[in-house]
């Protein structure tokens, strides 16, 4: 089975936004009103993306909070795949009675 690629809201962030809108770490963080570690951490993979800061970045990039958190969900929902199909291999379902 051929992996799926696992994309977290954070490289979204980065990769549909910060770079195309020549906006540093530190600018979206001084807009959104947050530290410049929540903005770093986020790009860098390190911190989900919360209904807090769903909603910041909603704010400033004229959009939908749900957007933001439909990003974390898919990410949450493809992780779940990716480690039910490790743990497949070893845990065997309980049989009916």
């Amino acid at each position: 089975m051929e992996s799926k690629i696992i994309i977290h809201p954070g490289e979204i962030i980065k990769e549909d936004f910060l770079t195309p809108l020549k906006i540093s770490v530190e600018e979206l963080a001084q807009a959104i009103k947050v530290q410049p570690e929540v903005v770093k951490e986020l790009v860098e993979k390190k911190r989900d993306l919360d209904k807090d800061l769903a909603t910041r970045l909603a704010l400033y990039f004229d959009m939908s909070p749900e957007f933001w958190l439909g990003l974390q969900h898919n990410y949450e929902q493809d992780c779940i795949e990716e480690l039910s199909n490790c743990l497949r291999k070893e845990i065997t379902p309980r049989a009916s009675v």
